[in-house]
């Protein structure tokens, strides 16, 4: 069994190609080179104070920008500029009710997915929301109320497949519709946002391409092959777009 296969016991499921395109298990503080970190100008509580400590990877400042598409500080892999349909998977403990997130397919500072975690009710939480930004605006795709387990260890799992975000928490499907339904961004890097958040740390990030045809689900299926939850997804999918929920 693979060192990854220990951490995540279905690790190598069904549809995902063996051997990942990237992983970090944040012991060794050279990993930290091998990301990008991006702070937004005027923001409180700047610069960011990303590190690694004790084998995890730690964002230290209380950085914030209200009314911004950043918002606080991105940290992003250099790496994986041409990565296209993949499947991430980590383990995160978020501190306080700020906000977190994750990066798909980002381009640069006007191109990319944004999946925001806010538990903060002032800041409108709590709530998962999945964001495009394509040329500097923001679209949103999709929205629920519900977060992460604050002060405790989750993890989250994200499926970027063509113009289909799904996203889990604590192994819980948290997406039912999260399509893009304009000119999907087709491809691009992985990475964190944080905001008024400091402390919040992350582990064991794993990421895997996608073979074709696959949903990256752990459901075990042939690739290729529409299990029972996928035929769902589908029928939900043509009937809201039937009534035209965006």
């Amino acid at each position: 069994m693979s060192r990854i296969s220990k951490i995540y016991p279905q690790a190598e499921e069904p549809g995902v190609i063996p051997g990942q395109l990237y992983f970090a298990d944040f012991k060794n503080k050279k990993e930290l080179k091998k990301w990008e970190i991006l702070d937004t100008q005027g923001a409180s509580a700047n610069p960011s104070k990303w590190e690694i400590s004790d084998g995890l990877l730690v964002q230290k400042s209380n950085i914030y920008k209200k009314d911004s598409i950043n918002a606080g500080s991105f940290l992003i892999l250099k790496e994986g500029a041409d990565w296209q349909n993949y499947q991430a998977r980590l383990k995160f403990k978020p501190t306080n009710e700020g906000g977190m997130g994750f990066l798909v397919r980002y381009q640069n500072v006007n191109d990319f997915y944004k999946i925001s975690l806010v538990y903060n009710k002032n800041l409108g939480g709590p709530y998962i929301r999945i964001d495009k930004i394509k040329d500097g605006k923001v679209t949103k795709l999709y929205q629920v109320k519900k977060c992460y387990k604050l002060g405790q260890e989750n993890e989250a799992k994200i499926i970027i497949n063509g113009k289909r975000i799904d996203f889990y928490l604590n192994s819980e499907k948290v997406t039912i519709y999260g399509i893009d339904k304009g000119e999907p961004i087709k491809k691009g890097r992985f990475g964190f946002l944080v905001f008024d958040m400091p402390n919040v740390s992350f582990d064991n990030l794993e990421i895997s391409k996608l073979a074709t045809g696959s949903t990256g689900t752990d459901s075990g299926q042939v690739s290729g092959v529409k299990t029972e939850e996928q035929k769902l997804d589908q029928e939900i999918d043509v009937l809201l777009e039937e009534i035209g929920v965006e």
